[in-house]
């Protein structure tokens, strides 16, 4: 057990290691460092969740093992903007209620101000009104409700990363914040709506690696 437990620990350091290295990687260009250094926090959670999940498909295996071991307690919640994004698409009454209650909860966000997703609803909150009837079981547009929790946003988000080197939006990271977030946008294009963006901070991405990791050991012991 002892040697188990030395093996464990190496293991868990050697990760540690690289977390700290990509920390503290300096990069000249500021597109570069925002890509980059997510790029590589990215390729640590898929080494890892490989070592707990070996038989999963990529986003079951990614979903699964952030739902696991993330510990980030806004995971399972849908992104109000994506929602009503979506409800604008869809004029059909069978979706009145949800899309009474989602367009009034946006409206409560103040543009200029930085949104938590503790402001997203719940996914039972949202599922309760979506039509039951045999026609509605099909997704709108294609899109699945599960597809906008963030737990599936995060796979699409590295996604973007890993397959085209860029993020997805135009998001932008503000301060030194380490939990994902929203501010608005203003497009200058006449016609244009202001859009709430979602961000996932660089120190989001350090702080679910380094809780990843504290949960990954105690689960291998």
């Amino acid at each position: 057990m002892n040697r188990a437990k030395d093996s464990i620990g190496q293991f868990i350091s050697f990760f540690r290691e690289q977390i700290e290295s990509i920390s503290s990687i300096q990069i000249s260009r500021p597109v570069d460092y925002f890509v980059f250094k997510r790029i590589l926090y990215i390729g640590i959670i898929d080494a890892l969740s490989k070592t707990v999940y070996p038989r999963k498909g990529n986003r079951d295996r990614f979903v699964s093992f952030i739902k696991s071991f993330s510990k980030w307690k806004s995971c399972e919640k849908v992104s109000l903007p994506h929602l009503v994004r979506l409800l604008e698409e869809t004029p059909d009454p069978e979706f009145s209620d949800l899309r009474k209650l989602a367009f009034s909860r946006l409206d409560t966000w103040v543009p200029g101000d930085i949104v938590e997703l503790e402001k997203d609803p719940d996914h039972d909150e949202v599922f309760k009104l979506w039509p039951k009837s045999k026609e509605y079981t099909t997704p709108i547009l294609n899109v699945q409700l599960s597809s906008l929790q963030h737990t599936n946003l995060l796979y699409t988000y590295r996604n973007f990363l890993i397959h085209e080197m860029r993020k997805p939006g135009y998001g932008m990271d503000l301060g030194d914040k380490r939990v994902p977030f929203y501010h608005s946008m203003s497009h200058l294009r006449e016609g244009e709506k202001d859009t709430w963006e979602l961000v996932y901070p660089i120190g989001f991405f350090e702080s679910i690696c380094e809780c990843i990791l504290g949960e990954l050991e105690k689960f291998y012991i």
